[in-house]
C-alpha cells in the first residue's frame, strides 16, 4: 500500500486497494469531469498530509500536490485533526485557497482512516454567497458515495454518480446551442423525470425583484406567485426549505415540501429554482449539488456569450475598409442584436461636441453615466481628455435587465475603449488639428459671451484650494464632477487651476442642485482634502438678460467663500 497508513490488526482502515480501484473505475471518471468543470480541486491524505492516491492523474491531482507543497503547514494539520477527531468538516482558508476537510469513515467498522480534502481558490465575488457551505455540501456527498463504494454497494453508489454524470452531459448539449433559458428548461425538466418534482424558475432583476420566466409545459401557474421580492427568501446561499408559513406569504399553493435553490454566479443571471414534491434531506443535499453543476454550465455558457460577441465587434471595429462611424454602428448593432435591446454609443469633447454617435442616441443615452436600473443600463468608458464616452442599452421595463446584461455591457465597454484609443486622432476636425484644442475657459467665454443670453445658464467654479492643484488632483476632481452631470453639461480644468462646471439651460436654483450633488460627491473620499478646503461660486444669468462682465470672473469672484452666488437678470 504505496504512500499510505499500514492498516491495523483489527483492519479499521480503509484499504488503499479499495480506494485505488474506485477512483479508477468508469464511475469515477464523470465525477472529476464535474469537479474540474466546478474548479474544485480533490485529494486524499492521511494525517501526515500524505497523499492517498499517488497514481491518480491530470490536472485534479497535480494543482492539489502544489497546494500539499505550498501550504503543508500546521493550520492544515490542525483542520485534518479537527476532522478526523470530531467525524465532521473543518474549513481552512490558507493563501487564498479554500481547503474543506472532510472525513471518510472505513467500511467495515466505522473508523476514520483517511479525510477527503476538497479545495478551490477562494473567489472575492462569492464571498457572503454561500462558497465554503458550498464546497462542505460537495465533500460531505462525495464522502457519502466514497464510503458507499466501500460498503460494496457499487450499484448504489454508481447511482448518483451516473445521474450527475448525465446531467452534465445534457446540460452540455443544451448549452452548445440554445440560451440561458433554455439551460433553465432542460433543468427544470430533468428534475422532474429524475426527482419527480415539479419546479419552477424565477429570473432575478438588477433590483432584486424575481419573475417567473420557466415552468414545466402544462404546469398550473396560478398556483406560484409571477414575482416576488428576493428579499423574502431567507438565504440566497444554498437551498431554502420553506415553511408552510413562509410559502403563503410568497404566494405558492403547490403542497407537499418546498425547496428554493439559489443559482448565483459571476456575471450570470441570479436564478431562483423553487421544487414541490416528497423531498428529504438526502434529495435536498442533491438539488445543491445539481445547483451547483447548473451553475457552472450557466457561467461558461455566459463566457462563451462574451467571447462571441467581442469578436463580432472586432470584426466591425478592425476592418480596415469600415470609417470609424461604420465601425462604431457595426460594433453597436452586434450587441443590441445579442440582449435584443436599444443600445447606442457617443464620444463627446470637452466641450460638449459629439464626435461620434452610434446606434440609438437619443433614445438611450439620456442620463449620464454610470446608471444600472432594470429597463437601462449605461457605462461610462475611461478615455485620456478631452474625450468622455459611454455606451447604453435599453427596453421595456417588462423585460429587465439582469446581471449577465450589466457584465456584457462592462466587457462592451472595455473593448470599445481599447479601439478608441487607437482612433481618436481621427476623430479631431481639420480644425483642431491645425490650431489644437481650445482651453476650457475659452469654452466657457464662447458658450456664455452672447450679447443677449438666449437661455437661463450657470457657471460654477470650484477652487480646491489654495494655489494651484496638481493636473491629476484636478482631472480626478473634473471626472467624479461628471459622473453627476447630464450630457448636456460641461465640466473642465481652467487654466487657473480650478474646475469649471457650465450648465446650460440652467436657472439659479437647479444650479444650487448641482452645488449639492458636487459637494457630495467630492467629499466622499475619492478626493483627499476636498472637504475641508472646497470653495464654490456660481454665476447665472436668465434668459434674455445682457451683461459685459465675463460669467466666468463673476463666478471666480464669488468662489472666495463656501458658497457664494451672483446673478444677471433680464431688464
Amino acid at each position: 500500500m504505496p504512500n499510505g497508513r499500514t492498516s491495523s490488526s483489527n483492519d479499521t482502515a480503509v484499504p488503499a486497494r479499495d480506494l485505488a480501484g474506485m477512483v479508477h473505475s468508469r464511475a469515477w471518471n464523470p465525477l472529476l469531469e464535474i469537479l474540474q468543470r466546478l474548479d474544485i480541486v480533490i485529494e486524499l491524505v492521511d494525517e501526515n498530509l500524505t497523499p492517498f492516491l499517488p497514481t491518480l492523474g491530470g490536472r485534479t491531482a497535480s494543482e492539489m500536490r502544489r497546494i500539499l507543497v505550498r501550504l503543508g503547514n500546521e493550520s492544515l494539520r490542525a483542520a485534518i485533526g479537527r476532522s478526523m477527531q470530531y467525524h465532521k468538516p473543518e474549513l481552512v482558508t490558507l493563501g487564498g485557497v479554500n481547503i474543506m476537510c472532510v472525513p471518510i469513515a472505513g467500511a467495515r467498522k466505522g473508523a476514520v482512516a483517511t479525510t477527503l480534502l476538497v479545495a478551490a481558490e477562494r473567489p472575492e465575488h462569492l464571498v457572503g454567497f454561500g462558497h465554503e457551505s458550498e464546497l462542505e455540501r460537495i465533500g460531505l456527498w462525495l464522502s457519502s458515495a466514497i464510503e458507499a463504494h466501500l460498503s460494496h454497494s457499487s450499484s448504489d453508489s454508481a447511482s448518483d454518480l451516473q445521474e450527475l454524470s448525465s446531467l452534465l452531459r445534457l446540460l452540455n448539449e443544451v448549452g452548445a446551442r440554445g440560451s440561458e433559458q433554455e439551460i433553465i428548461q432542460a433543468f427544470v425538466e430533468a428534475l422532474a423525470v429524475w426527482q419527480d418534482v415539479e419546479s419552477w424558475a424565477y429570473r432575478g432583476d438588477l433590483a432584486g425583484r424575481f419573475s417567473l420566466a420557466v415552468s414545466l409545459s402544462g404546469s398550473d401557474v396560478t398556483r406560484v406567485p409571477a414575482t416576488f421580492d428576493g428579499d423574502e427568501i431567507p438565504d440566497h446561499s444554498s437551498v431554502v426549505r420553506l415553511s408552510p408559513v413562509e410559502q403563503r406569504r410568497l404566494g405558492f399553493h403547490a403542497g407537499g415540501d418546498l425547496v428554493v435553490s439559489s443559482i448565483r454566479r459571476q456575471a450570470t443571471t441570479h436564478w431562483l429554482i423553487v421544487s414541490a414534491g416528497e423531498i428529504d434531506a438526502r434529495r435536498e443535499a442533491r438539488f445543491a449539488l445539481y445547483c451547483d453543476v447548473l451553475g457552472q454550465s450557466l457561467s461558461e455558457v455566459t463566457a462563451v456569450g462574451s467571447s462571441r460577441l467581442t469578436w463580432a465587434m472586432l470584426q466591425h471595429l478592425l476592418n480596415a475598409e469600415h470609417s470609424v462611424h461604420a465601425a462604431a454602428q457595426g460594433a453597436i448593432a452586434e450587441l443590441s442584436a445579442l440582449v435584443e435591446a436599444a443600445a447606442a454609443f457617443v464620444v463627446s469633447r470637452s466641450d460638449n461636441v459629439r464626435v461620434l454617435t452610434a446606434g440609438d442616441v437619443a433614445d438611450v443615452l439620456t442620463v449620464p453615466a454610470p446608471v444600472l436600473r432594470p429597463d437601462l443600463l449605461i457605462q461610462s468608458i475611461d478615455l485620456p481628455p478631452p474625450y468622455t464616452a459611454a455606451v447604453g442599452i435599453r427596453r421595456p421595463s417588462d423585460r429587465p435587465f439582469t446581471q449577465r446584461e450589466e457584465k456584457l455591457l462592462e466587457a462592451v465597454g472595455a473593448t470599445l475603449g481599447a479601439w478608441l484609443v487607437a482612433v481618436l486622432p481621427q476623430l479631431a476636425t481639420v480644425g483642431e488639428r491645425r490650431s489644437g484644442f481650445r482651453s476650457f475657459d475659452q469654452i466657457v467665454e464662447q458658450q456664455t459671451g452672447e450679447p443677449v443670453a438666449r437661455e437661463d445658464i450657470s457657471l460654477i467654479v470650484v477652487r480646491l484650494g489654495e494655489g494651484v492643484p496638481p493636473p491629476d488632483v484636478a482631472r480626478t476632481c473634473v471626472g467624479a464632477i461628471r459622473s453627476c452631470l447630464r450630457p448636456t453639461d460641461m465640466a473642465g480644468r481652467l487654466t487657473s487651476g480650478e474646475v469649471g462646471v457650465l450648465l446650460p439651460d440652467t436657472p439659479l436654483d437647479g444650479a444650487q442642485v448641482v452645488v449639492g450633488r458636487i459637494r457630495e460627491v467630492l467629499t466622499s473620499g475619492a478626493i483627499p482634502g476636498a472637504a475641508s478646503n472646497m470653495t464654490m461660486g456660481i454665476a447665472c444669468r436668465t434668459a434674455g438678460s445682457s451683461s459685459t462682465q465675463s460669467l466666468l470672473a463673476q463666478a471666480r469672484a464669488q468662489a472666495g467663500t463656501v458658497v457664494a452666488t451672483v446673478v444677471t437678470k433680464s431688464a
